[in-house]
């Protein structure tokens, strides 16, 4: 991979850039990034139609920083991860609740000593071929 500048090493910009990883290989390289920052970070996926896509957004976030270690299981960390991941699950699929849209996402977590940012890359579509790309992000302070 090609060097990084140190401007680019935001919380948000890492954590978009490790959401849209294709490949285990490119993954394990920004999170090797992201680590030599003193950064934490994780990553999962989350599936769905709407509205079960919305409550497994909150339940595989939670359980991902969970096992991770990412966060600690008290009301501060759990409160400021919640708050990120539906800001970035607007992002994601902004007001579309209208339709059975199908959402298929990476999520990746990233947290520093004061911030937690919550990145999601996917497609989404009412239909197979009108699917297409979608992004989004929330950060909260811890």
């Amino acid at each position: 991979m090609a060097e990084i500048s140190s401007e680019f090493c935001d919380i948000g910009r890492l954590a978009l850039l490790l959401a849209m990883t294709q490949t285990r290989e490119l993954e394990e390289e920004i999170k090797q990034l992201i680590a030599s920052l003193h950064m934490q970070c994780c990553v999962t996926e989350v599936g769905g139609v709407e509205n079960d896509f919305k409550k497994s957004l909150i339940r595989n976030t939670l359980g991902a920083a969970y096992a991770s270690n990412l966060i600690r299981k008290n009301s501060n960390d759990t409160h400021a991860l919640v708050h990120a991941t539906i800001e970035a699950g607007r992002s994601s699929f902004s007001n579309i609740t209208t339709f059975n849209t199908s959402f298929k996402m990476k999520l990746a977590i990233v947290k520093d000593d004061k911030w937690i940012c919550v990145a999601t890359f996917g497609e989404g579509g009412v239909h197979p071929l009108s699917s297409h790309s979608r992004a989004g992000m929330g950060i909260m302070h811890l």
